[in-house]
């Protein structure tokens, strides 16, 4: 069987070059700007409504995107909490999950490429954190999943390490990461105009049977 090569959605990446060629028609949008397009995917998504101009097709398309990058967020999730709470499936996925994340490299494309940005785990951790736009001064959201990510990982050294004495030292050399990571995050406030209006569950796992679905208990 051949190598198989995976291109993201048409629909997203015509979604993406509409919304960027509409915005460069328009210059940087405004606050209130911003506002009135939540606004109207929210009427989008409430009540069915004729299309009317370019901008409400947009909004509608930037909707139907956001909610099937949501959709295959939770799918990963899903999966990948589904074979942790269940150790006997790792086996059947670990190559898999190396291809997956990016560890085994492609071999036609050149490590020292500069279009190349590394493994796919790398890249969505770059792109997550807007990494490749180079120094950035203004304290946002992600400096949370920074702060996320440095507890996970301390996290995952640890359950790694076979002594107290490995344990202590390396919890003495990251002490100054946690540190950076509350001090940047501190004073930090997330303000929303709108609730939230997309929800991630997963509890309980659902099974999905041919007729109805089942709630399996929680383990």
């Amino acid at each position: 069987m051949g190598e198989k090569y995976y291109s993201p959605s048409k629909s997203i990446v015509e979604y993406l070059q509409k919304e960027l060629r509409f915005r460069e028609s328009k210059g940087e949008n405004t606050t209130e700007e911003t506002n009135a397009e939540w606004q109207l995917e929210k009427e989008i998504k409430t009540k069915s409504k004729r299309e009317k101009g370019s901008r409400n097709t947009i909004a509608k398309a930037k909707y139907d995107t956001l909610d099937h990058i949501f959709q295959s967020f939770t799918d990963i999730v899903y999966f990948l909490e589904f074979i942790e709470d269940h150790p006997k499936l790792l086996g059947l996925y670990e190559e898999d999950l190396q291809e997956f994340f990016g560890i085994v490299a492609d071999p036609q494309t050149s490590l020292h490429h500069h279009k190349n940005r590394g493994g796919m785990f790398n890249r969505f951790i770059k792109a997550s954190l807007l990494n490749n736009l180079g120094y950035r001064k203004e304290i946002d959201f992600r400096i949370i999943l920074v702060k996320m990510m440095i507890q996970n990982i301390i996290d995952a050294m640890q359950l790694r390490m076979d002594t107290s004495e490995e344990i202590n030292k390396m919890h003495r050399d990251t002490y100054n990461f946690t540190f950076w990571a509350n001090l940047l995050t501190k004073g930090l406030r997330i303000e929303r105009k709108t609730e939230p209006r997309r929800l991630c569950g997963f509890i309980p796992y659902l099974i999905y049977s041919e007729k109805s679905i089942i709630k399996q208990k929680d383990h």
